[in-house]
């Protein structure tokens, strides 16, 4: 058991698992039928040795693995850091597994790449619009703050009415064109997912 980012990733007599428990003591757990969250921790997850399905590694910056289990089964996910930290740990599950692998890469597609940026530049979108809206009906208009949501309502208000329609729209294109430009960015940045499936 050794620590990988922020997790502990280790294999047991049975299981693969990661653990995010700080005082996890694998000599207790190394031997045991089944591993429970208890054990591991809220966002621990463990995947039986005769349930693992695939490995699938991605060529990104963070080196990520990611190891399947069979059917709507658990999935451990892990950024290893490093090449040769990645490479450890698929050599780890393989020898572990104890099967042949059939090998399959392709370069990730566009949104695997720039999907985070599209994603917040469309919510920069709609709250530009929404902030602009409310910009706009509050020229010489009483609104109403009461119900459960009232301090959000006061907030929004107060920020539409700082920076007015124009510059909601100012602000809302420019953070626009910024995450677009990141997208770019990102989408320029390729890499290859491998995927190693046991046979």
């Amino acid at each position: 058991m050794r620590n990988i980012g922020d997790v502990k990733f280790g294999i047991t007599d049975n299981f693969i698992f990661t653990s995010n428990k700080k005082d996890l003591n694998f000599d207790s757990i190394k031997s045991l039928e089944k591993l429970t969250k208890k054990q591991l921790g809220d966002d621990g997850v463990s995947i039986a040795k005769e349930k693992i399905k695939n490995i699938t590694t991605y060529s990104d910056k963070d080196f990520s693995v990611f190891i399947d289990a069979k059917g709507m089964g658990d999935m451990v996910m892990l950024n290893a850091g490093s090449e040769e930290e990645q490479k450890r740990v698929v050599e780890e599950v393989k020898s572990f597994v104890g099967k042949d692998v059939e090998v399959k890469e392709k370069e990730a597609g566009f949104f695997k790449r720039a999907g985070a940026p599209i994603i917040i530049s469309v919510a920069i979108a709609v709250i530009t619009g929404i902030l602009y809206m409310v910009a706009g009906s509050l020229a010489g208009e009483e609104m109403d703050f009461s119900g459960k949501n009232a301090g959000k309502k006061r907030a929004l208000a107060a920020l539409a009415n700082f920076l007015g329609p124009n510059g909601t729209l100012i602000i809302g294109a420019i953070l626009t064109v910024l995450c677009v430009m990141w997208a770019v960015k990102k989408n320029k940045q390729g890499f290859t997912i491998t995927t190693m499936e046991f046979i």
